[in-house]
């Protein structure tokens, strides 16, 4: 992600360029497996668990959605509309970076309420 910002921030003629588009592709597969987990064992594991943390799961999976849509609207765009690349690419970054932060948080916030033997099982969903 390092190397992604500092290559937006140098923008430019011929941005975004294939190779930085590469990067973008190969990190938003990575993100939309990491996201399709928590949404199909992580997150029913929570609410099953902690159901009153319905609110906390439905805004990370609105998030979710929101980074998705950014990284694949950048992904698909003419390389001629620079403009557009590098604020959407913004947008991707504050919500990425946002959600990574609010979401390590919330997990945290999981351990004093979940049994030791839940814990476990939440240290393996989060291994997966």
């Amino acid at each position: 992600m390092a190397e992604l910002r500092a290559e937006a921030a140098q923008g430019g003629p011929g941005f975004p360029d294939e190779e930085f588009i590469a990067k973008l592709v190969s990190l938003a597969e990575e993100l939309f497996e990491h996201f399709a987990r928590e949404e199909e064992f992580l997150f029913p594991y929570i609410l099953e668990a902690l159901p009153d943390q319905s609110d906390a799961i439905a805004q990370m999976q609105a998030a979710h959605d929101r980074i998705c849509g950014a990284a694949s609207r950048i992904t698909n765009l003419e390389r001629t509309n620079a403009d557009l690349a590098l604020a959407l690419f913004r947008r991707f970054d504050v919500e990425y970076t946002g959600h990574a932060q609010r979401e390590a948080e919330f997990l945290r916030s999981l351990g004093t309420r979940l049994s030791p033997e839940q814990q476990r099982t939440l240290a393996g969903l989060l291994e997966v």
